[in-house]
């Protein structure tokens, strides 16, 4: 993950503050990810990545013999059935290792979705079968605490500096990004009007503030914009026909 696809943030920064729902797709090429969100929360994935789908991944964490990928698929096909069905047939995987690498398999085509770059479209909301239940905003800090390199982090910073923020949509903007306790103080200094470069001087914390700060960023929580000043936060709307 060399780059953060920052019309894709901007996407998922206002369904996670307005809890919206929507199919939020990236396109490049022929490539295509697609993100399915509700309230807010990512409940489901597509890709046409043949790295991601469910047999290679599971391959990749040592789950599946990688000559079994193919056999079971054109089984699955033959009978009408789902991969993740088949598995189950032939005593492949458990239900609770399917489960797993379902979900497992939705975070990595966020993640890569994250770093895509290529075209973004919002459509309404469609009819999935959930396999995981996630809020948006916690991917989202996940991904800037240990996904992407450092390096991304600090151009991505760069490119948006100078740009408003809306200051976030509750109460308590941070309630629900699942921070651990040394980024929370980080975020509540840097909202808190403390400089990332002053944060960044504290003992150990230049590495974690940069990354904090990005995903305060990518969230539209931060730097203040006009809203510090007393005017309407300027706020992103998304329509659809």
């Amino acid at each position: 993950m060399n780059c953060v696809n920052a019309d894709l943030l901007r996407v998922l920064a206002t369904l996670h503050g307005l809890g919206g729902d929507g199919v939020v797709s990236v396109r490049a090429g022929e490539g295509r990810r697609v993100l399915h969100i509700s309230r807010g929360f990512l409940d489901s994935t597509e890709s046409n990545f043949r790295s991601e789908r469910l047999g290679d991944v599971l391959a990749a964490q040592g789950k599946l013999d990688p000559a079994l990928i193919e056999p079971v698929a054109a089984e699955a096909n033959r009978r009408g059935c789902l991969l993740g069905t088949q598995l189950l047939s032939d005593r492949l995987l458990t239900a609770d290792e399917l489960v797993a690498a379902l979900g497992r398999q939705s975070l990595l085509r966020f993640e890569h979705a994250l770093s895509m770059a290529g075209d973004v479209e919002i459509d309404r909301k469609a009819k999935v079968q959930p396999v995981l239940h996630q809020p948006v905003g916690g991917l989202i800090v996940m991904a800037f605490r240990e996904k992407l390199p450092l390096i991304a982090v600090e151009e991505f910073l760069a490119r948006r500096r100078g740009e408003p923020s809306h200051g976030g949509l509750g109460a308590d903007p941070l309630g629900r990004l699942e921070l651990h306790p040394a980024e929370l103080r980080i975020c509540r200094r840097l909202l808190a009007g403390e400089s990332l470069q002053r944060v960044r001087a504290r003992p150990g914390g230049a590495d974690l503030a940069a990354r904090m700060a990005g995903a305060l960023v990518a969230l539209e929580l931060w730097p203040p914009g006009r809203s510090a000043l007393g005017e309407a936060p300027p706020v992103t709307t998304y329509t659809w026909g």
